[in-house]
């Protein structure tokens, strides 16, 4: 395993103990790196792919515990992926939007109804900054070994959400 791996394996055994937390973090990895699928008029299809087992388990737990939402958790493989293994959790379509009204990524007017950035509300204490941070990393971030040149960075999406994170 690489030591990037090695820190998103310890990211996702960091315990939740706050639903605030729980709700910012979950906002990051939808915004970071989901599959948000826009189905027509308040349908919406959405899936979270990640490269560690541990992280789409973690977001499974999470979604159990804080939302009562029981997902299923896939393995992808295969040439396309250049025979890596993926891990995809997929909420139940008639779970989906419920779930994106209760993290507040639903905003008329905007494309497919689909906020861009999360409302302020959910990262105003310290502790959900750094879940959402955290999921940011966990999801679309790369960190080198620090025995060698040091090196992390978080790839997000857009660029809009890049400066939110920064």
């Amino acid at each position: 395993m690489s030591f990037a791996s090695d820190v998103r394996g310890e990211l996702a055994r960091t315990p939740m103990e706050d639903a605030c937390c729980a709700r910012s973090e979950l906002t990051a990895a939808l915004l970071c790196a989901s599959g948000i699928t826009w189905r027509g008029r308040k349908r919406y299809a959405v899936t979270l792919t990640a490269s560690e087992a541990s992280t789409v388990r973690r977001y499974f737990a999470m979604l159990k515990r804080f939302y009562g939402i029981i997902g299923q958790i896939r393995t992808l493989s295969g040439d396309t992926l250049n025979n890596q293994t993926r891990y995809q959790l997929v909420i139940p379509e008639e779970e989906a939007y419920g779930l994106l009204q209760a993290l507040e990524l639903l905003e008329e007017g905007a494309l497919f109804d689909l906020r861009t950035l999360p409302v302020d509300e959910t990262v105003r204490y310290s502790c959900c900054k750094k879940a959402f941070v955290r999921a940011a990393f966990t999801l679309c971030g790369a960190i080198s070994h620090p025995d060698r040149d040091y090196h992390i960075e978080i790839a997000a999406p857009n660029e809009a959400l890049a400066g939110f994170i920064v």
